[in-house]
Parts: C-alpha cells; structure tokens; sequence
C-alpha cells in the first residue's frame, strides 16, 4: 500500500489511508506508515481514513502509530470519515486515545488543542493516553458488534 501524504499547513502533514489493511501487508504498511510520521519534521500528523471497514490488524497499527508519534514528540491525530470507522473506533475505546475526528478541520482543532507544550516538557509525557482496553477486550467487543449485526433482522429476511 502507498500511502498518499501531503502538508496540510505548517504544522500538519496528513496520511491517507485508502486501502484497508490486512494482516499479510501489516509489517510494510506499519514501517511506511511509522517512517512517515519520523521523518515529516512537523509537530502533528493526521492518519486520514477514507475507508468504511476497519480490520483488527487496523486498529492495531493506530495504535503504535500513536506510540510512535508520542516517541517522536508528535502529535497524531485520526479523522475517520465513515460513521462505521468513527463507530468501530468508539466501541473499541480507541475514539479519546486516538483523537478521533470526523473531518481534517476537527483534527486541526483536536491537534490545536493537545499540542501545546513548554520547552522543558516533553510532549509524549504530557499527552500520553494508556488504551482502556487490552487487545483481548478489543478484539472480544469488535466480536461481539459483528455477531450482533448479522444477527440482525434486515429487509426481507424474515424474522423467527
């Protein structure tokens, strides 16, 4: 996967994510991803998500991006543009830790909001957010939210 990536404004460089990312292209898309974030030189980076399905693979790799991003002292932020993105991201308890956002304006804002910092501060302390869930319980909720939807009734499927 190529990942599409430009400056926003001086402060923000954005990664697009435009493919959803499997378990097999997981190692390359993380190590894309993660030089991106290191070598921007910007203080915030926004993983902009223009796709509707969210793997666990997905998730996952948010998540050590952020780690990376905090290791690097920038500030990551992610706009997930599908409501079933932002949803599976809520469900998970990944919306706060993440910065979840809608649209890139609301990432500015979001980014705006968490990037201040002083000199003798270092960011990744400041802005550190522990995930409130483990892997098992994300992966057991994000089990759960599928099992339920298919169980589902849906137009024309009958009901027992």
């Amino acid at each position: 996967m190529a990942a599409a990536t430009y400056r926003l404004d001086e402060h923000h460089q954005v990664i697009e994510v435009r493919e959803v990312i499997d378990l097999a292209e997981q190692p390359a898309v993380e190590e894309e991803l993660c030089r991106l974030i290191t070598v921007c030189g910007l203080p915030a980076v926004i993983v902009d998500l223009r796709i509707p399905i969210l793997t666990t693979t997905t998730l996952h790799l948010l998540v050590r991006l952020r780690q990376t991003a905090d290791r690097h002292d920038v500030t990551l932020c992610v706009t997930a543009r599908s409501p079933q993105a932002a949803q599976v991201l809520r469900l998970a308890g990944l919306h706060d830790f993440l910065r979840v956002t809608a649209s890139l304006p609301g990432a500015r804002a979001m980014v705006a909001a968490c990037a201040p910092f002083s000199a003798g501060q270092s960011r990744a302390r400041r802005h550190t957010v522990v995930p409130s869930r483990t892997r098992a319980q994300v992966n057991a909720r994000l089990y759960a939210l599928i099992r339920a939807d298919f169980a589902r009734p849906r137009p024309g499927r009958h009901c027992r």
